[in-house]
């Protein structure tokens, strides 16, 4: 997960060229989840680093900008859990159940983390 800055993609990157030059251990990349630095358009040197940085990667995802999360603990924050419907948001309720692209995430992640260990599961013959 990077945040959108020049700072929080530079590690990313770091990071997944560290995976990529074998150098991360026994470990998988699942994707990049990218999270909005602030509210409104994407500068174009951050589009162009983010989209950059996704060859790097099977899967990318963002979050988008949610500013009732500025002000809020991490035990306030809203929980995702699979099965859970998704959120339809309403004023003054930001907190009561993940955001909509949280929930897409959620079960994106979920299908592929699925995918792959069923795919692992089939050519390896091993739990993941």
């Amino acid at each position: 997960m990077a945040r959108e800055t020049a700072v929080g993609l530079a590690a990313a990157d770091a990071l997944l060229r560290q995976h990529h030059a074998g150098l991360a251990g026994d470990s998988i990349v699942v994707g990049l989840v990218t999270v909005a630095a602030r509210p409104g358009r994407i500068p174009s040197q951050i589009r162009r680093d983010r989209d950059l940085y996704s060859g790097l990667v099977e899967h990318m995802w963002h979050v988008g900008w949610h500013e009732a999360w500025m002000l809020t603990t991490h035990t306030e924050l809203p929980v995702w859990t699979p099965g859970d419907a998704p959120h339809t948001k309403t004023r003054g309720d930001e907190l009561a159940a993940a955001p909509r692209d949280v929930h897409n995430l959620g079960q994106d992640l979920v299908a592929v983390i699925t995918a792959l260990h069923n795919t692992r599961n089939t050519t390896i013959g091993e739990p993941l």
